[in-house]
């Protein structure tokens, strides 16, 4: 089975990926069962106000998931996963990672926030972040916690 994806594109950026992309790399997560979640790319403008609303912090953030209700998840959709293109672009050259890489962390991150991980515990940190390191590697990119 496998986690399909609609992708909304809200900013026309050069370098952002196709759906097609988002896809490939939803389908590096193991997942028993057919789900479906949204992606949304984009702006920090967009980012910054969601991240201000429901997080409660000020500018822009990379990711955000938003889960979706009992009553959706009973239908199959798992919720919104919300990236910031220049954000990750920027993060991209300061970790010194090719920007497409990137996309895919931040897209497998959070979807992986969607499926019930988080980050706030080391327990569950270290399990996360191996996951993500399983699906980077499957996908044939570096692992995303090296720097450069």
């Amino acid at each position: 089975m496998t986690i399909r994806t609609e992708v909304q594109h809200a900013i026309q950026l050069s370098g952002v990926p196709s759906a097609e992309r988002f896809q490939d790399w939803a389908e590096a997560i193991d997942y028993p069962q057919e789900v479906l979640a949204c992606i949304r790319v984009v702006d920090e403008v967009e980012m910054e106000a969601l991240n201000k609303r429901y997080r409660g912090k000020s500018g822009p953030t990379n990711v955000l998931a938003f889960e979706a209700d009992q009553a959706e998840r009973d239908q199959g959709c798992l919720g919104d996963v919300v990236i910031c293109a220049p954000e990750v672009f920027r993060e991209a050259r300061q970790y010194g990672h090719a920007a497409e890489a990137r996309f895919a962390h931040m897209t497998i991150h959070g979807l992986l926030h969607l499926l019930g991980y988080e980050h706030d515990d080391a327990g569950m940190a270290a399990r996360m972040e191996g996951m993500e390191r399983t699906a980077m590697e499957r996908l044939g990119y570096p692992d995303p916690y090296t720097l450069g």
